[in-house]
């Protein structure tokens, strides 16, 4: 049984760095930007189907739900770790916390912050050595 935490923070605020760090532990397996929180996102359409308006109470949809994606996040890791905690990251999580707490209500969520004069200094680097990634179309 995993253990499952979440990293969560805005773009150059060091995430993948801490992932890195997290990583070197042999109890962690501290995964690179994911697409289990999309892949959840995706499963939030359920809740416009026909089938989950034949549930007389809606809770009892909800519940489906969140197992649903209790069993896939543990399930999912199981297959790529044997590691008993896993950290995943993902910049969206952040949006996303009450249902996430829904799903993990022991799960912990690190943000790394850094200050934004650093994140808007370290974009404009990147804009200055590739500009042409920087163009709107």
């Amino acid at each position: 049984m995993k253990t499952v935490h979440f990293t969560s923070g805005l773009p150059r605020a060091c995430s993948t760095l801490l992932q890195n760090l997290l990583a070197q532990n042999p109890e962690v397996h501290a995964t690179a930007t994911s697409g289990i929180h999309e892949i959840g996102y995706i499963a939030r359409d359920f809740f416009e189907t026909e089938e989950f308006k034949t549930f007389k109470n809606p809770l009892d949809g909800e519940r489906q739900y969140h197992n649903f994606l209790r069993g896939g996040i543990k399930s999912a890791f199981d297959g790529d770790t044997d590691r008993p905690v896993v950290v995943d990251k993902c910049r969206s999580w952040i949006g996303h916390l009450d249902q996430l707490f829904q799903v993990f209500p022991e799960a912990k969520v690190l943000v790394p912050v850094r200050d934004i004069r650093g994140i808007l200094s370290s974009f404009e680097k990147m804009r200055i050595k590739h500009p042409s990634r920087f163009v709107g179309v």
